[in-house]
């Protein structure tokens, strides 16, 4: 696996740059929660060029995804309390993960439809999304 992603291309969903680099310049806490195995990470992100200060894989823990240790760990390490985080989520696993531990969710469904529920935010496009965007909706919590 990690050889086929540094010889193929990785996609990268529209508006992830973008966001990732508003929010790193409002000089916000943040970190990359992912269910892959250490070394597949690493590769994806050596190959997007992308660092994060934080990160939590799947090797990382004992119990992954939907499981919400992931993302109580990333909340510990960027040294948060999960109700003050967003996470956004690209699958049923990783939004359950996200919601039971606490966290404000948003949905960006890729390969399975994620229906809206009272407590996530479904959106098609990480475009649709800013650091403004994300505090409101932390705020009406």
């Amino acid at each position: 696996m990690v050889d086929l992603l540094t010889t193929r291309p990785v996609p990268v969903m529209p508006g992830a740059r973008e966001l990732l680099a508003e929010v790193a310049a409002a000089g916000v806490p943040y970190g990359l929660v992912t269910s892959s195995e250490r070394p597949v990470m690493e590769a994806v992100l050596a190959r997007l060029e992308v660092r994060f200060p934080v990160t939590v894989c799947g090797d990382d823990v004992s119990r992954s995804k939907p499981d919400p240790e992931p993302y109580l760990l990333a909340a510990a390490k960027v040294g948060a309390d999960p109700r003050q985080c967003a996470a956004l989520e690209d699958s049923p696993n990783g939004v359950a993960a996200a919601e039971a531990a606490g966290c404000l969710t948003v949905a960006v469904p890729s390969m399975v439809p994620i229906p809206p529920a009272a407590t996530r935010l479904v959106v098609r496009s990480l475009t649709e999304l800013s650091l403004d965007r994300l505090r409101a909706l932390a705020g009406a919590r």
